[in-house]
């Protein structure tokens, strides 16, 4: 084998080995979301924040106009911290104009524990393109927010 060829070999083996690393790596935690028109039967995308010891995941389930209620399935997880917030006192729903909206209810893990998922409820709000979740407080975070745009 020439000098040249060897030279050739190992560029593949290292291109090749950048690839496999860019493949392996963990895709970063998009804060914003494009969601499917109404009409459309595409499934939300969740969104995750993992900051702080805490990771909050919140999946939204029905955003459609003439929704009785907007749910988002929110999933808190962590190894160290007590989850003992009352998430319908630490979330709100921000509208177009910034103004806030509290949550109908929460339907799931009692407060306590390191693992609690469960349904947040809200009443839908008209007309919408932009719907922030905002929950505060969660593992000595002050605000983690949640954005998704909608098409309609």
């Amino acid at each position: 084998m020439n000098f040249l060829t060897k030279i050739g070999v190992i560029g593949i083996i290292f291109l090749g080995a950048l690839v496999a690393y860019g493949y392996s790596r963990p895709a970063s935690t998009a804060r914003t979301t494009v969601l499917a028109p109404p009409s459309e039967t595409t499934i939300p995308k969740t969104i995750s924040d993992s900051q702080g010891e805490v990771e909050v995941a919140v999946t939204p389930k029905n955003f459609a106009p003439d929704a009785p209620v907007w749910e988002f399935e929110v999933s808190l997880n962590t190894h160290s911290v007590e989850l003992g917030e009352d998430l319908t006192k630490v979330s709100t729903l921000l509208g177009e104009q910034g103004r806030e909206y509290q949550p109908l209810s929460w339907s799931g893990a009692p407060p306590g524990g390191h693992h609690r998922e469960g349904i947040l409820s809200f009443a839908p709000l008209a007309g919408a393109k932009n719907i922030k979740l905002v929950i505060k407080g969660i593992g000595g975070i002050p605000a983690r927010e949640f954005l998704w745009k909608i098409s309609r």
